[in-house]
């Protein structure tokens, strides 16, 4: 009985918990299981997971070759053994071992020791104990996965990729029984080689499927006639690089299953990649792409780098996941943030004239300026100054925690180090982290759950608490955006037509050395970012030149999905002055109905129509000292500053300024008629030194609320000269403090000081 009992125990513990410790491939899977990608074994070999399921074909041949009662017996078949042992006795040599495929399993678990009796009895004794830890169907799969099928080539998943080119489940009957007949002998029967051992093997096992009525004739036929598989093949390496980082970050040798789209990632990998050829043409070597899914959040096309053959230009270097500067992709953010908290509406006429902020000074791309610009359209244009004041008004250190509530993970300094370059690039985000931030607000304005974007399924339906914006503050940012043909930007655009759907923005970075694209549609979100990995700049690295026509290319190869409807909750219609586009005020005289965001207190009402009292002909302007009460007539006037006013009217040719007093009159409250618009008061400036040594020039500028008004310019109690309509003057002052003043021929006068440093 006690030997019994140690029998049993042995019997029982004789399988280790885990049986097989050899190291898999790293595979990644495409939504639909097609194989997308796959990394070779820390030991050289091929050798995909277990999966989960065998092909039935499979089965059958492996099954009628190799052990054709398997579902029946307990591990081992006594008869099988029996006929063995009597054919190596008569043979005087082993030539037989009469194994299950259960009996195989076990043997290569312990990486085919040497043939011995021994070793049999010890196969025989486990596999009956492999049965009953085991289902058929896990063993059937272990054997699979594990058996050699020559050269590097482990397992019939590998085997069937390596070379078919396609997974087992895809095969013919003549294509799996090859497989199946090779792991009988795979360093004698390899394919390329022994090809007529091979065919005769595989023949044999079609006829006995035929006779066993598993196929029918013609099939076998058919099969027999198909070809042997000559030089293994490559397999897929699609989304290389999110391969590599399911590597770094999960770990290898495992089977990922992802949400990737096979012919989208196929597709869009094949325009990224022929468009990187265009690129390398002016030294632009790298970018990403990365296409999202609204409805769920998937990521359907992963590109980390379209540069695939260039080691010189880091094509390994996965740019999804690199923080590169911003440019201004983030404008379209604050301008909903700014619409969702009341400070702004789509259409308020904004500043765009030169300003300065300490030493701060931003200018537009085309470096010219509008005065005042339609909010909506400076968005679209992407008018950098705009943008500026803008942020300056809203608060970089609100606009911040907005970005990191909405999902942006790489600004982690104060307000203050980012300062007002934050919106045109001073801080850097990821390609991952934006097109989180443009799905999430495409999937509040489908009044869906937002949810995180993810691109393997088991990490599907994770919700996103981001920062919430209004639907519509989302919509009124999307619709800003969806102009196509975008002025001061390249020609070329009419070759994107029928892209109305799509809301796009680009941007650059300074030095040229990121563009960016940003598109989405009412089904998905597409990012584009194209660069050199290394961070040198290019000319030719802008968002519209260098980004945006792959963008468009993608998004023309998604399906077309209609756009966005207009959401209803949570708005109110208010009374909107329709030439400056504020909250209407009591002197606007012409309004319009828009959508707003309700309950805001922050709406700026309408600051530049102004009532003024003026003459019969409406030229001058009056007051009770110098004309007659009841002569005078009130008009609300649109005024504007004198800067904006200059710029203003030389891009508004029916724009007419404030008129002057008559010269009877004693001024009343008096509009300021000179602006100097640089340097700005108290300003510290440093000027760059010439090659003799000597201080450089200073340009010197101001602007007149008035046309062809004469000003005197003095810089210290010295007379510099006058300008008549163009209001700009080169000195070149001495170090130290100065004192600037401007008259006009009316005596207006505008004065400030400013400091020259070494």
């Amino acid at each position: 009985m006690s030997l019994f009992v140690a029998l049993l125990f042995i019997w029982w513990f004789s399988i280790p918990s885990t049986l097989f410790e050899t190291p898999y491939s790293t595979i990644l899977e495409a939504e639909k299981g097609e194989l997308l990608a796959a990394k070779i074994a820390e030991d050289g070999q091929w050798r995909f997971p277990i999966s989960d399921s065998v092909s039935t074909k499979f089965e059958t041949c492996i099954t009628y070759f190799e052990d054709e009662y398997f579902r029946l017996h307990p591990g081992i078949n006594p008869i099988s053994i029996v006929r063995a042992t009597y054919q190596n006795i008569k043979a005087g040599r082993i030539i037989s071992g009469g194994s299950t495929l259960t009996m195989q399993v076990v043997r290569l678990s312990r990486n085919n020791p040497s043939r011995s009796y021994f070793e049999k009895f010890l196969e025989l004794f486990r596999a009956i104990r492999l049965e009953v830890r085991y289902s058929k169907n896990e063993i059937l799969a272990m054997y699979t996965a594990h058996a050699p099928f020559g050269g590097n080539v482990v397992g019939l998943e590998t085997a069937s990729w390596r070379y078919y080119g396609r997974s087992p489940k895809q095969l013919s009957w003549g294509e799996t029984a090859t497989l199946a007949v090779l792991p009988n002998a795979p360093s004698l029967i390899y394919p390329g080689k022994n090809h007529d051992l091979l065919l005769t093997k595989r023949n044999r096992l079609l006829d006995k499927l035929y006779e066993k009525g598993e196929i029918d004739e013609l099939t076998c036929e058919l099969a027999k006639e198909e070809g042997l598989p000559q030089k293994p093949k490559a397999l897929p390496q699609m989304a290389m690089h999110l391969l590599d980082r399911l590597i770094l970050t999960k770990g290898a040798g495992k089977r990922y299953h992802s949400t990737i789209s096979y012919f989208y990632q196929k597709k869009i990998e094949k325009l990224s990649f022929n468009y990187n050829q265009v690129l390398s043409q002016n030294e632009i070597a790298n970018g990403a792409v990365l296409v999202v899914d609204l409805d769920n959040g998937k990521v359907i096309s992963y590109i980390g780098n379209i540069n695939q053959h260039s080691m010189e230009h880091q094509k390994y270097v996965n740019c999804i996941h690199a923080p590169r500067s911003s440019g201004s992709i983030l404008k379209p953010l604050l301008f909903s943030h700014m619409l969702n908290s009341g400070h702004l509406y789509p259409h308020m006429m904004l500043q765009d004239i030169p300003t300065t902020y300490g030493s701060y000074r931003p200018k537009n791309f085309n470096r010219s300026y509008d005065g005042l610009v339609d909010a909506s359209d400076a968005l679209a244009r992407s008018l950098n100054v705009p943008a500026v004041r803008l942020l300056k008004r809203y608060g970089t250190e609100l606009f911040l925690n907005d970005l990191r509530n909405m999902g942006i993970t790489t600004m982690n300094n104060s307000h203050k180090h980012y300062g007002l370059s934050l919106i045109l690039g001073g801080g850097e985000v990821k390609l991952w982290d934006m097109i989180q931030v443009y799905s999430n607000l495409g999937q509040q304005l489908n009044q869906k759950q937002t949810y995180k974007i993810h691109a393997l399924l088991e990490d599907s339906r994770i919700h996103f608490s981001g920062s919430k914006i209004s639907a519509l503050a989302i919509y009124q940012t999307f619709e800003a955006l969806l102009k196509l043909n975008r002025p001061n930007q390249e020609e070329g655009w009419e070759h994107y037509e029928g892209l109305s759907d799509l809301a796009w923005k680009t941007g650059t970075s300074f030095g040229h050395k990121d563009a960016w694209a940003i598109g989405v549609t009412g089904k998905y979100a597409i990012g584009v970012w194209i660069g050199n990995a290394d961070g040198e700049g290019r000319p030719g690295i802008t968002g519209v030149r260098a980004a945006a026509p792959l963008l468009f290319q993608i998004a023309r190869s998604l399906p077309q999905h209609s756009w966005f409807d207009p959401p209803t909750i949570s708005s109110e219609t208010v009374d909107i002055c329709a030439e400056s586009g504020y909250l209407a005020g009591v002197n606007c005289q012409e309004t319009t109905l828009q959508a707003a965001v309700a309950n805001n207190s922050n709406t700026p009402i309408c600051p530049y129509h102004k009532m003024i009292h003026v003459d019969e002909t409406e030229q001058f302007q009056v007051n009770a000292n110098c004309y007659e009460i009841d002569k005078m007539k009130n008009i609300s006037w649109f005024s504007l500053p004198p800067t904006t006013s200059w710029y203003y009217r030389n891009k508004n040719i029916n724009y007419i300024a404030t008129p002057p007093f008559l010269s009877s009159c004693i001024e009343g409250p008096r509009l300021k008629n000179i602006d100097i618009i640089y340097p700005t008061n108290r300003s510290k400036i440093k000027i760059p030194k010439e090659l003799s040594g000597d201080l450089g020039r200073l340009i010197i500028q101001a602007a007149h609320r008035l046309k062809n008004v004469r000003i005197f310019w003095h810089l210290d109690e010295d007379y510099l000269g006058e300008t008549t309509s163009f209001h700009q003057m080169s000195i070149q002052p001495s170090v130290g403090k100065h004192h600037l003043v401007l008259l006009d021929v009316k005596g207006n006068e505008e004065s400030i000081w400013f400091e020259i440093r070494e």
